[in-house]
């Protein structure tokens, strides 16, 4: 078993690695075999600080040994066989920085404007139902951290705190992110509430209108779970 102080040194070196331009003329570190997020899973390497992940997915098997199985099943569901999952992180692979050589990077400003409003950086949490089933304080700890950092909270329509408190615990507020009811009525009081709480902008997501097949948490659904959402 690795220690600790062996954990924070086999990932320093890693964390070395990724940053090597001769690894980038090679392809990259995974083409250099070192596929850090599989190898950490083959050797039950976890991290247990948030200062020891390498990428965010680090935190992905951390998680997982500490939620629920039906909470987890709702967090990672997504449709049919998990295919748009699979999609999404494909994609996300096409995505790159190009580092620039010989110049200055001391300065970087990752600032960016949104209807007024400037954040530290264009990067944002997403809006998650019930997030009190992942973490006791919930939608207020997303606040409180995206507030620490400058950065944009979208608040779900699931939420399991309420917009007012999840606004005073951001600083400012927060976007919200709308499953519209069948009942324009209870859509228009939905609405109301988020703009007397100040909500600059409302997204509004349409794919629950239809339904969807979340296989993998239709399958946890089966052992139930006190306290799981209902699918969103």
């Amino acid at each position: 078993m690795m220690t600790n102080s062996s954990l924070r040194d086999r990932r320093a070196f890693l964390k070395f690695l990724t940053g090597s331009p001769y690894i980038a003329a090679l392809g990259g570190v995974s083409a250099a075999a070192f596929d850090t997020q599989q190898a950490a899973t083959a050797i039950g390497d976890v991290i247990t600080d948030p200062k020891d992940a390498l990428d965010v997915m680090d935190f992905e098997e951390a998680a997982h040994r500490k939620v629920a199985p039906g909470h987890w099943a709702y967090m990672v569901s997504g449709t049919d066989e998990d295919g748009t999952i699979r999609a999404n992180r494909e994609g996300f692979k096409h995505v790159q920085l190009r580092p620039r050589r010989l110049f200055d990077a001391t300065k970087v400003d990752t600032r960016t404007e949104l209807w007024g409003t400037t954040y530290n950086s264009p990067i944002f949490t997403c809006p998650t139902g019930g997030e009190k089933s992942f973490h006791a304080e919930g939608e207020l700890a997303v606040a409180r951290a995206t507030k620490a950092r400058g950065t944009l909270q979208v608040l779900s329509t699931a939420t399991s705190t309420g917009v007012e408190d999840v606004c005073q615990a951001h600083g400012q507020p927060v976007w919200y992110q709308l499953y519209a009811p069948s009942s324009w009525a209870a859509t228009e009081k939905i609405v109301h509430r988020v703009e007397a709480a100040g909500c600059p902008v409302i997204a509004l997501t349409v794919d629950n209108t239809t339904g969807r097949n979340s296989e993998t948490y239709a399958a946890q659904r089966s052992r139930p779970v006190r306290g799981v959402p209902r699918p969103r």
